[in-house]
């Protein structure tokens, strides 16, 4: 039984009122500021990258919820879909994201070399920054992975 003050229960409104209301509603207002852009014959990709993120936000916030909902105290998936989504988010989280980090923290390393001249282009720092949120990427997935895995249905 649940109540108002049960944590589990306000983090799943938090991502209701997250995927289903705020996210659209910010993809819109990227859109419009992208009309806007288009109509002063400026530059429109920041606004078209806003709206592939906030849509993205609200697809993911819904596709984690349908994986609890269907994985409820199941840790097996039976569906082919979603056995499949898994994997990727498997191989994406545990080989494709570090090895990408590892070749950073390399070209990082590398381009120290041009630190030795006098350009200021941070490309090093760069390269570090990549690194680390490829493994902060890499970590958020498993965690989701894992509350999917070992999650149960909220107000059930």
């Amino acid at each position: 039984m649940s109540s108002a003050t049960d944590p589990a229960q306000a983090i799943l409104a938090m991502v209701n009122w997250l995927g289903l209301i705020v996210m659209p509603v910010m993809a819109a207002l990227f859109l419009a500021i992208g009309v806007y852009k288009y109509s002063k014959g400026e530059s429109m990709e920041r606004s078209v990258i806003g709206v592939m993120v906030a849509i993205s936000i609200s697809g993911i916030t819904r596709l984690a919820e349908y994986f609890v909902a269907t994985s409820a105290g199941n840790s097996m998936v039976t569906d082919t879909y979603s056995n499949a989504l898994l994997n990727l988010t498997n191989w994406v989280a545990n080989v494709i994201l570090p090895v990408y980090a590892a070749i950073e923290v390399v070209r990082a390393g590398i381009s120290f070399e041009d630190l030795t001249s006098m350009r200021t282009d941070l490309r090093p720092v760069k390269h570090f920054a990549t690194a680390v949120m490829c493994c902060a990427v890499s970590a958020i997935m498993r965690l989701i992975e894992y509350w999917v895995a070992n999650g149960q249905q909220i107000g059930s």
